[in-house]
């Protein structure tokens, strides 16, 4: 359910911030959830009790693989833990944290000792002393954490914590509400895509893989192109949904063995608008339209046969018109294509698949997005064994 913000208990003096917490529910142009984040930074610190905080940062959980992985930030411009992600077990506190549900309270992180980790380093590099982290629990599952920061050191009393605590949950609330929203329109579309593969060949572990290297790829191109932690994590999530249309693909073309015909081959490309209107329909259905997830997996779904070179469907998109997603998308999902068994065709290893990619980029792919893929073919070896296909029957 979604919980409107405003109408939390308010702490004395506090209903302008709620207001402006609370303003985007029901807003057509909503601002980012980091958007929200900086906005209530801003109040929050207005407070005498509370100025010393200088940064707060939310990070969420993905319990498949362990991985706390950066989502917003106050200063996400200039932080250095950007697209920063590390195994929850590497990190003992804030294990520790997550299973008590004990804040994990950092006095003076310039203080030398055991357990410092690289993110820690990081943090005192850029100034911080002190550092209060919250985990973050929705139906007894771990979501993330909420970190507050201070220039400080011993700065995280009892006395702040008190006055932190409402915060700390109404950044709770807002992180679930916000993936409340992406949890609705997400589990519709999956839906759809789960009556879709019961009729396509394509395989859960083909999913999981190729989100997994749009995110590679995302966090490869992420400096340059300013792209946010949020963005990126909302890419992950919803890259496997870029074939939602081919639900409405008939039988005999979405399983026919052999070449398609020029009059199946267009209808086979239509699954992009059938997809198009899927998400349309659904994001209309829920009120959520005009929101950066909403907008991003409509990119991802419409432009991921799109070419750089003009040459792709259904638009016939050229270089940057293209959305960036749509780009990033196109080149994890024909490498893991091509790297998989399909009923036309073995597998192909990895170092053909590149060849191929290479030998198209500028033209069908994106180079930028082929080099970033290209790099770092450790963790995409890393990828591949993690989420292999299961052995045939």
């Amino acid at each position: 359910m979604y919980i409107d913000p405003r109408s939390l208990p308010l702490l004395p003096g506090d209903a302008g911030l709620i207001d402006l917490i609370g303003s985007h529910v029901g807003d057509d142009a909503a601002p980012s959830f980091s958007d929200l984040l900086v906005r209530l930074h801003r109040a929050m610190t207005r407070r005498e009790e509370l100025a010393g905080v200088v940064r707060i940062a939310v990070a969420t959980y993905e319990a498949d693989t362990d991985m706390v992985k950066t989502f917003a930030s106050t200063d996400a411009a200039t932080s250095l833990l950007q697209r920063h992600q590390c195994r929850l077990a590497s990190v003992p506190s804030l294990q520790s944290a997550a299973d008590t549900r004990i804040a994990r309270n950092l006095t003076d992180l310039c203080a030398a000792g055991p357990g410092q980790t690289p993110h820690m380093a990081m943090l005192r590099q850029a100034g911080v002393r002190a550092s209060l982290a919250i985990p973050i629990h929705w139906h007894d599952d771990l979501a993330g954490f909420v970190f507050f920061d201070s220039a400080v050191a011993n700065y995280f009393t009892q006395g702040v914590r008190d006055w932190l605590w409402p915060y700390a949950h109404l950044i709770a609330l807002m992180l679930a509400n916000e993936q409340e929203l992406v949890r609705i329109i997400r589990g519709a579309a999956k839906t759809a895509q789960e009556l879709a593969r019961y009729r396509d060949p394509e395989t859960g572990a083909h999913l999981q893989r190729m989100a997994r290297f749009a995110r590679l790829v995302a966090e490869a191109m992420a400096p340059r192109l300013a792209l946010s932690d949020e963005f990126v994590e909302y890419l992950f999530w919803f890259a496997p949904l870029h074939d939602v249309g081919k639900v409405a693909i008939p039988d005999s073309i979405l399983l026919k063995p052999g070449p398609l015909d020029p009059a199946e081959y267009v209808e086979m490309q239509r699954h992009v608008q059938y997809g198009i209107e899927i998400v349309d329909r659904m994001s209309g259905n829920f009120g959520l339209t005009d929101r950066l997830h909403v907008t991003l997996m409509r990119n991802v779904i419409g432009c991921h046969h799109e070419c750089v070179d003009g040459s792709g469907y259904p638009a016939g998109l050229k270089g940057a018109a293209i959305p960036i997603e749509g780009r990033i998308t196109a080149v994890a999902d024909v490498f893991d294509a091509l790297t998989s068994v399909r009923p036309y065709k073995p597998r192909w290893d990895n170092d053909r698949a590149l060849t191929f990619l290479r030998d198209n980029r500028g033209t069908r792919f994106d180079p930028d997005c082929v080099d970033a893929l290209a790099a770092d073919m450790a963790a995409v070896c890393r990828i591949q064994a993690q989420f292999a296909d299961a052995p045939a029957a």
